[in-house]
């Protein structure tokens, strides 16, 4: 049933490739992404990290995350010479993953290295949409009390403990300058 599934939505995919827009067979706006419903399939979290850098972009930060996945899928050697679908939220990821390309300076490095990954592991990436409150990889992200608690864990680990100083030594009264040189 899952394989005449997928077969189905890969039937529909873009004559570019990469990316599935419709699944109907009536025409619709090429600029519109119909939505593949996340309960049509079983979701399981296999891994789950806190974004990187609390400041970057959002697209840069779920452009992090499909490279994570490709990662995660190339590791596995069973998984080479095949295609599989991927669901993505974003609809800017999505035209980059579609495109193998971008313009964004800030997306450029992430998308590069996802290509890269693709490439090397003889992967086919095809994507499809989802709207974000049915996307089951966010739901990890969204429980913000053990996210905070994490980043309070990190940065108690990463800071250095403060080190204890010994006061400078008084030159002047009751030491004479050679005590004082040899104290440094």
């Amino acid at each position: 049933m899952l394989l005449r599934m997928l077969r189905h939505l890969f039937g529909h995919q873009h004559a570019r490739g990469g990316e599935i827009r419709t699944l109907s067979a009536l025409s619709q706006s090429r600029l519109i992404w119909q939505e593949i419903p996340a309960a049509w399939f079983q979701w399981e979290t296999v891994v789950s990290i806190p974004w990187r850098d609390e400041g970057s972009h959002i697209n840069v930060c779920e452009s992090r995350a499909r490279n994570l996945t490709l990662r995660w899928r190339a590791r596995d050697a069973d998984l080479h010479n095949q295609r599989f679908m991927n669901l993505l939220d974003s609809q800017v990821n999505l035209s980059v993953a579609a495109r193998g390309r971008t313009n964004s300076h800030r997306l450029r490095h992430v998308d590069l290295r996802s290509n890269a990954v693709l490439l090397a592991s003889h992967m086919r990436e095809i994507c499809g949409y989802t709207r974000s409150d049915q996307n089951p990889a966010d739901f990890a992200s969204r429980d913000l009390a053990s996210w905070e608690e994490h980043r309070r864990r990190v940065r108690r680990t990463a800071r250095p403990a403060p080190v204890p100083r010994a006061p400078p030594p008084r030159a002047g009264r009751g030491s004479s300058p050679a005590e004082a040189r040899a104290a440094l």
